[in-house]
């Protein structure tokens, strides 16, 4: 009992106190009675001059008031601070006016850097706000460049080699008497170059920033950064949209002595145990010249490989690459790069998983755009198959991260061999005259050929052995005969005749 009595006392008092406490906050004027134990208090200034210091701390103060309105941010007061004046050269404020509508004839370089600058700051993922259209359209390119030139080729070495040679009139010999480009291969050179030439092709918006970037080496730098993080980022996206969804394109395979092999279990989210883990994703991963061999038993195949007594190399051209009626062991070019799962995943990445098995000239489904809608692509490019080649590959195989090489397989590799193939022009102009009434509904005899984009990539690396050999008797055959040498728009982008042909010509300008 005494205790409650205690509380109780307790209690009252402290009631008493508040209820003083409101009444003082209720009558402001009423002064407060000041202790005889508390030290005197310092008076303030009445006549004090205005200082702009103090105006800021007065803001500061009312920042965290929320009876004040939320949009009286004293970092947007000029007043606040003479050397907080927006100039070009600063991060722009988040609150920034929305941009003219003319979309390229009132940013500066010097405009696009602080925004460019400013996103980093204060965007998680480095995204630029759509009301900032040129500079929203570099970002876009920055992502479009995996699809464009591969997901391997280095960004700041494109922006270097490509900018220092930029408008000149032999650029690739050029390229070659500057001595910090001759530690890299004639091939790379002209590779990289012809990959600038085709990015301004395809983002005429960055020819705003070349001017700058010739003379700031820490600038480029930066805007190499800047694309590579999005180039990356879309290549993630673009391999997770693949991760899950490939499996749903595996059809049920029957032997022809009428043993079955199930697809994979669409219900199964475990990576690991794809590759040649399971039968379904070996059978597609393994070298097409070696599938009879894995039909005969595809458990035992697949624990060859697993313990190593098998070895999958890049050059072994995957079955899944293959067309399951066209192909030929005495014409291994035959059905090659039209394979039904390729395709379908092309369909997914480009055009919109809605159109996955969707017919011939469905560019989209409903709803968002694909990319190839949005990046205005209207043609298959030996660059883009061979990057969903590579999609695929890894989404077949066991791999949960992202990674180059799994074991003897190299995806660079393999990404380049397949661009190899299309140094046949013959073969190449039947392979993409294919491609594009598969995706795009374009036949050679319908539309524009003249819209061909001709400034994609050229391919001049070396070739794998077999399609080398066969490609060759078909050449020294039609050398014979000149009249079926086949010249076609679709390949404009072509180099039959080697380096020598293309010498003094900067593609794409």
């Amino acid at each position: 009992m005494p205790r409650k009595h205690t509380l109780s006392i307790a209690h009252r008092q402290s009631a008493k106190k508040r209820t003083a406490t409101s009444s003082t906050a209720a009558a402001p004027s009423a002064p407060r009675a000041r202790s005889s134990h508390s030290p005197p208090r310092k008076r303030a200034r009445v006549n004090e001059d205005y200082s702009p210091t103090r105006k800021r701390a007065r803001h500061t103060r009312s920042r965290h008031d929320p009876e004040n309105d939320p949009d009286d941010d004293p970092e947007d007061d000029p007043e606040d601070d003479p050397e907080d004046d927006p100039s070009p050269s600063r991060s722009p404020s988040p609150r920034l006016p929305s941009p003219t509508p003319s979309l390229l004839s009132e940013d500066t370089y010097e405009d696009v850097m602080a925004i460019i600058k400013d996103a980093k700051v204060n965007t998680p993922k480095w995204s630029i706000n759509a009301r900032y259209a040129l500079t929203k359209q570099i970002q876009s390119g920055g992502q479009f460049l995996p699809r464009m030139i591969g997901p391997f080729v280095s960004v700041y070495r494109t922006l270097l080699v490509g900018i220092t040679v930029h408008d000149m009139e032999n650029p690739y010999l050029h390229a070659s008497k500057i001595k910090r480009f001759q530690a890299f291969s004639s091939v790379l050179r002209r590779k990289l170059i012809d990959n600038f030439e085709s990015f301004l092709v395809q983002v005429p918006a960055f020819d705003i920033l070349v001017p700058g970037l010739e003379h700031d080496m820490v600038a480029l730098d930066f805007i190499a950064s800047f694309l590579d993080t999005h180039a990356r980022s879309a290549r993630s996206d673009d391999s997770a949209a693949l991760r899950y969804e490939i499996v749903n394109y595996i059809p049920d395979v029957t032997l022809p002595d009428g043993r079955k092999i199930p697809r994979f279990d669409t219900a199964n989210r475990n990576k690991t145990q794809r590759g040649f883990e399971n039968i379904s994703t070996g059978r597609l991963l393994v070298g097409r010249e070696m599938r009879d061999e894995f039909d005969e038993d595809p458990e035992g195949f697949c624990r060859w490989v697993r313990h190593g007594k098998t070895v999958i190399y890049s050059s072994d051209m995957p079955s899944f690459l293959y067309s399951e009626e066209d192909y030929d062991p005495e014409c291994l070019d035959a059905g090659l790069c039209q394979g039904e799962l390729l395709v379908q995943c092309y369909r997914h990445i480009f055009t919109g998983k809605r159109t996955a098995f969707s017919a011939p000239g469905v560019t989209h489904g409903a709803g968002r755009k694909g990319i190839a809608a949005m990046n205005s692509m209207d043609r298959v490019t030996p660059a883009s198959i061979a990057y969903v080649a590579v999609l695929v590959r890894f989404a077949l195989c066991a791999q949960l991260e992202w990674t180059v090489v799994d074991n003897a397989f190299s995806l660079d590799r393999f990404y380049d061999l397949i661009l190899e193939l299309f140094e046949d022009a013959d073969w190449a102009s039947d392979t993409l005259r294919w491609w594009n009434y598969t995706v795009f509904g374009v036949t050679g005899d319908e539309g524009d050929e003249d819209d061909a984009d001709p400034n994609w990539p050229p391919v001049r690396n070396s070739t794998a052995s077999k399609l080398r050999a066969q490609h060759n008797a078909c050449r020294d055959a039609k050398a014979a005969d000149p009249a079926k040498a086949l010249h076609d728009t679709e390949l404009e982008y072509l180099d039959p005749e080697g380096s020598a042909g293309r010498e003094g010509r900067c593609p794409g300008r």
